[in-house]
């Protein structure tokens, strides 16, 4: 149940992501929401909103910064937290075969 004045978490994903396309403008390829919220496992007050953004090339440190301001003050609605992962086009192409190693 959405508590009053709290915002439902898809509603705070699709804010997040459009705050994040204006941060980094042209870079931006996509915007993923992916864990519970898009399978239908979310539980309001438990369950985190889940999102990787693949970008073109890297960020300036005023874009990293304004990033990082838009997650710290965002309003979280109904969710316990906001994890947003950010990667390179490149990675995203060829990511490696399992988390912490690198392809040789």
């Amino acid at each position: 149940m959405v508590g009053v004045g709290e915002l439902p978490a898809l509603t705070v994903a699709e804010l997040l992501a459009d705050s994040f396309a204006d941060i980094v403008g042209a870079a931006a390829r996509s915007v993923i929401l992916h864990g519970s919220l898009p399978t239908g496992g979310f539980h309001s007050g438990r369950s985190d909103i889940d999102l990787l953004a693949v970008i073109d090339g890297g960020l300036a440190d005023a874009q990293v910064a304004a990033l990082e301001r838009l997650v710290r003050q965002a309003d979280m609605g109904s969710a316990a937290g906001i994890d947003v992962h950010v990667v390179t086009s490149e990675v995203a192409t060829a990511p490696a075969c399992s988390p912490g190693h690198r392809r040789t």
